[in-house]
């Protein structure tokens, strides 16, 4: 596990902002989606006027080179994902360039299109995703950080930051909240240091 830090999260998006491979990380980032779930949603999915996200399925690669849709493996997979303000705003701003690119390259983009495609209206494959994410954090010397690492990223960030680990799960969309809690244990000493400080100035403020 290789989550960024708060230094690298910025770094790697500056990296990838001229590439195709830029929305996909930043909403990897803001949501902890998968890489499969990522790339089986769907415009329909999205209600930016609601910044939510309702996942519902993911891709897989057959072993004849078949991109399919898969339901979730489990009930809890299938989920809301609440939307940071910034991802909503690039997601809106996506939109809006996919249709005017699928004007230029002779597309169309309905609620039934991929949300993350390549500026033609080809869509991206897992292995190009998990490639041109690997030549990104390269250049920061960044080798062993894989794009499953920004699922672990976002879920770190959040414990960090004191958000009870019960959202973090629905989040994720794991079945148990000990599947998180055991996942992300190395964020747990520095959570308990905190709990520990707010537990002291919670006492000296009631003096």
């Amino acid at each position: 596990m290789n989550p960024l830090s708060l230094e690298e999260i910025p770094q790697v998006l500056d990296l990838a902002k001229d590439t195709e491979y830029y929305s996909i990380i930043l909403t990897a980032i803001h949501t902890g989606m998968r890489r499969n779930e990522l790339l089986g949603l769907r415009w329909k999915d999205v209600n930016l006027d609601e910044a939510v996200i309702y996942l519902s399925r993911s891709i897989y690669r057959s072993k004849g080179g078949v991109t399919e849709d898969q339901a979730p493996k489990t009930k809890s997979g299938r989920r809301a994902i609440d939307l940071t303000p910034p991802s909503v705003i690039h997601l809106r701003e996506l939109w809006e360039r996919q249709n005017v690119d699928a004007l230029f390259y002779g597309y169309q983009v309905t609620d039934d299109s991929p949300v993350f495609i390549r500026r033609t209206g080809e869509p991206l494959l897992p292995s190009t995703v998990t490639t041109g994410f690997k030549k990104i954090v390269r250049k920061l010397g960044l080798d062993a950080v894989r794009f499953y690492d920004l699922r672990h990223t976002h879920a770190t960030v959040m414990l960090l930051q004191g958000v009870h680990p019960k959202v973090v799960q629905e989040r994720l969309g794991h079945s148990k909240m000990s599947t998180t809690m055991d996942i992300y244990s190395h964020v747990v000493p520095s959570m308990q240091k905190d709990a520990v400080k707010r537990f002291a100035m919670a006492l000296e403020t009631s003096k």
